[in-house]
């Protein structure tokens, strides 16, 4: 921490450099998800978040100029984690797989919006009220976004009994009794001490 950097100041540059890494990786997790999804509407929406997202990520350029400080380039380990389940969920039903991602994306705003919130909290305790004013634009229009999405969710929620997956699975009930197995040692006789 420099010498004149208060510990407001410099919480808000930690969480600053977090979202930026996030919303940078942001773009790469919609297009896995606009690669996977087959719904129209689905489609549309990514495509309105994506032009929404590179409107963000010039608006934190616009913040770090302002604050004179040079973002860095550092992995983001929740987005990619996040952009690692959108990569690899597959589902043989198409509106099962619309389900999914609509599902990926909606944690990923969840994940951005959760770190506008923090960093704008942190820059409303800064002298500098135009930094606010522009993460406060931003934390808006993510929050109608993540509004959008679970909306999204909700109308494309499916009956999970009518799906492929769901009949070939063997079905439990909660109370049926599963006959313990007993762990092979490879010798019939009991274990002696000696």
């Amino acid at each position: 921490m420099g010498k004149n950097m208060s510990l407001n100041h410099y919480l808000f540059l930690y969480e600053l450099r977090d979202l930026h890494r996030a919303e940078e990786r942001f773009p790469d997790g919609l297009w896995h998800a606009m690669q996977s999804v087959t719904s129209v509407e689905c489609k549309d929406a990514l495509s309105k978040l994506m032009d929404q997202t590179l409107v963000h990520a010039v608006r934190l350029d616009q913040v770090f100029k302002l604050i004179r400080v040079t973002p860095v380039a550092s992995p983001c380990p929740i987005m990619d984690t996040l952009i690692i389940k959108a990569e690899q969920q597959k589902a043989t039903d198409s509106h099962l797989q619309n389900q999914l991602m609509v599902q990926v994306v909606e944690e990923m705003i969840n994940y951005l919006v959760g770190a506008y919130v923090t960093t704008h909290a942190y820059a409303s305790l800064l002298p500098q009220n135009t930094v606010e004013h522009i993460l406060e634009s931003s934390l808006r229009e993510k929050e109608a976004s993540s509004k959008q999405f679970h909306q999204l969710a909700l109308k494309s929620k499916i009956q999970p009994w009518k799906t492929k997956a769901a009949t070939e699975r063997p079905h439990f009930t909660p109370y049926q009794k599963v006959q313990p197995t007993r762990m092979k040692r490879g010798l019939e006789a009991p274990l002696s001490l000696t």
